[in-house]
């Protein structure tokens, strides 16, 4: 799915009444009818820049005679709607990978298979490739090394991806134990959300039949006060067998 962002049209309406100077003999049970009213409607080309949207619709306004006091009330509704439009989370995938450590060409095909975002398969590839350069040197074992990657994306309405996040494990093993284990988590954010940190917990290890190691992530939109927390959990054996999932 591109970055680039999708045109939102929004149409946005306008009321606004004037109450005459005085009105004559109303009874307590009576309300003054507006002497004047007058609305407007205006197709907003959503462009991804809130401020220059913003700005161009005040101008369409004050054009229209109208005052800044009623400017002033209409971009407060309207930036709202704005704002969330594009920041707003409304789309999370998950992906799982696991493969032979050294195979990118099915790394990179499962994660495409899963529908993820070019973008992040750019990242993951970059770092997975790195991790491998270091790991595979000097390493022997009588079994087998593998790299487990579970982790999620989220997009909002425009399908432009909002942030992203994943945990990876690499370890060999024998058949009965682990013989080399590394963990790393991969994350990055756009339109404004930021990523605060992690924690984690993990039983299991080097030398074990098992290691298990749970990921937990806070995600941050200061724009929009909002938070996300996305996790993994993931389990690794000294068969080469393993599971895992995330949750955005």
């Amino acid at each position: 799915m591109s970055k680039r962002g999708r045109l939102l049209l929004i149409t946005v309406s306008v009321l606004v009444a004037s109450l005459g100077a005085a009105f004559v003999a109303l009874s307590q049970a009576q309300e003054a009818a507006p002497a004047e009213t007058r609305t407007f409607s205006w197709v907003v080309e959503f462009t991804g820049d809130i401020d220059a949207d913003l700005q161009r619709f005040a101008d369409m306004l004050r054009g229209r005679g109208y005052s800044e006091a009623e400017v002033r009330r209409e971009l407060g509704h309207l930036r709202p709607a704005l704002e969330s439009s594009k920041y707003g989370a409304v789309e999370t995938r998950t992906f799982s990978v696991e493969v032979q450590a050294g195979d990118m060409e099915a790394y990179l095909r499962a994660l495409r298979e899963q529908g993820v975002s070019e973008e992040t398969i750019r990242a993951l590839e970059a770092e997975v490739r790195s991790r491998w350069g270091s790991m595979l040197e000097g390493i022997s074992t009588s079994g087998g090394c593998k790299t487990r990657t579970d982790g999620a994306e989220a997009y909002n309405a425009f399908g432009q991806l909002l942030y992203r996040y994943s945990s990876s494990i690499y370890w060999c093993y024998d058949g009965s134990s682990i013989t080399s284990l590394n963990t790393w988590e991969s994350y990055s954010t756009y339109w404004g959300w930021q990523f605060l940190g992690s924690t984690k917990s993990e039983s299991g290890g080097l030398g074990q039949w098992s290691y298990i190691l749970h990921r937990y992530a806070t995600m941050y939109n200061p724009y929009i006060r909002s938070y996300a927390y996305p996790d993994t959990h993931q389990g690794v054996y000294g068969d080469g067998s393993s599971w895992g999932y995330a949750n955005p």
